[in-house]
């Protein structure tokens, strides 16, 4: 009974760090987002090419490390719920991998549709400049 205890705290401890990463890495993607479809980062305006390589090189890095980690923890909890003794720490662990995975589908499709949207706005701003 402790071992499951111990189990589920460390399990729902590990998914609220989790969810902690995430937080930080679409807060530092949406600021990228931000400069993208403003054209000014830091204050300063930055070329359409420039632009561009945000769109692919670091708003997408940051996709691809949060889709990682959701990936790595959806397997590590699946991996917990095999080796729980119990059906309530079993079942916790096992939410939390769906959780993943569920938050990863919703990620990559959320990032695809802004992706689209930047690069709309980017062909835009490229169609009127002089």
């Amino acid at each position: 009974m402790s071992s499951d205890l111990t189990l589920i705290y460390a399990t729902l401890g590990v998914f609220a760090l989790m969810v902690l990463c995430l937080v930080f890495l679409m807060t530092r993607g949406h600021q990228r987002l931000d400069e993208i479809v403003t054209g000014l980062a830091n204050g300063v305006p930055i070329s359409t090419k420039y632009r561009w390589i945000l769109v692919f090189y670091d708003f997408w890095g940051y996709v691809f490390v949060g889709a990682f980690l959701l990936v790595v923890f959806a397997l590590g909890f699946h991996v917990a719920a095999d080796l729980a003794d119990s059906s309530r720490a079993t079942a916790i662990t096992n939410l939390c991998a769906i959780a993943c995975v569920i938050m990863l589908v919703g990620f990559l499709i959320l990032c695809i549709s802004l992706t689209f949207y930047m690069a709309s706005v980017i062909r835009q701003t490229t169609r009127t400049s002089p």
